[in-house]
């Protein structure tokens, strides 16, 4: 059955065993409109020299909209573009940075548990808006 809880459908490892990196890696993911999901799947294979060596694998994965604060998916239908990055922090760090720009005119958001490197101020206003200035205000 297509029904039921995602953790019993999509496993990204298998349960009874470890990891093939042994968990030695390192995650990033942004969220577009799934809308505009081909031209920025264009805009990245365009750079992608920039960051294919550094990558294991990279995964999509489309997620319903909800009305959640600072939610990657909120008020859209968004489709995730995940990376698992090999260990190499100083070249993950560089290439984020160029990604991030390809996903701009998308209004990309983040997976707040993953690296993203630093979002600048005005963007982070642009994209949450009051959630962010909320929450900045309880902080």
């Amino acid at each position: 059955s297509c029904i039921g809880m995602w953790h019993e459908k999509i496993y990204h490892f298998w349960p009874h065993k470890a990891p093939s990196s042994a968990g030695y890696e390192i995650h990033t993911e942004f969220f577009v409109s799934i809308s505009d999901l081909p031209e920025a799947m264009h805009a990245l294979y365009e750079i992608a020299e920039l960051f294919r060596d550094y990558v294991q694998i990279t995964e999509l994965r489309a997620v319903k909209a909800d009305n959640n604060p600072l939610s990657p998916a909120n008020g859209r239908d968004v489709m995730g573009i995940h990376w698992t990055w090999k260990h190499d922090f100083e070249n993950v760090m560089k290439a984020v940075e160029p990604i991030k720009v390809a996903l701009e005119p998308f209004n990309y958001t983040v997976h707040w548990g993953k690296y993203f490197g630093h979002l600048d101020h005005d963007y982070t206003r642009k994209i949450y808006g009051d959630d962010f200035d909320a929450l900045n205000t309880l902080i």
